[in-house]
């Protein structure tokens, strides 16, 4: 080496062409943004996966135990058909003696009756 040479010392980097930093930052930028993508596409996964767990309702899953119910009908009736439509089942109800057919909507989470409807 001769003493017009400069040493280079490898802890100092030399400086970038303008245009390779400009490329640099560009890159850095986009690699930024598309990070934040992912950050919030993650947020959102998870909050989906939260909300699902925690909008089940507790009565949802029954066991055949907490699924018995006990229907009371008058003296003379008879149910001529039952419809199951998610938490509420329809009956359709024969009183009998010449009555016009009655719909019960019997609500399961309730363990009752909601809506009694005759149509003459």
């Amino acid at each position: 080496m001769n003493a017009s040479t400069p040493i280079r010392n490898d802890d100092e980097e030399m400086p970038l062409d303008p245009a390779i930093e400009r490329v640099r930052r560009r890159m850095m930028r986009l690699m930024a943004v598309s990070v934040a993508i992912m950050m919030v596409g993650l947020i959102a996964v998870v909050g989906a996966i939260v909300y699902k767990l925690s909008a089940r309702s507790p009565g949802a899953s029954t066991t055949p135990e907490q699924a018995r119910a006990h229907l009371q009908l008058p003296a003379g009736a008879r149910v001529v058909s039952a419809q199951l439509d998610g938490g509420d089942i329809l009956f359709t109800v024969d009183p009998g003696e010449g009555h016009p057919q009655e719909y019960w909507i019997y609500r399961i989470g309730e363990g009752r009756v909601v809506a009694k409807v005759s149509i003459d």
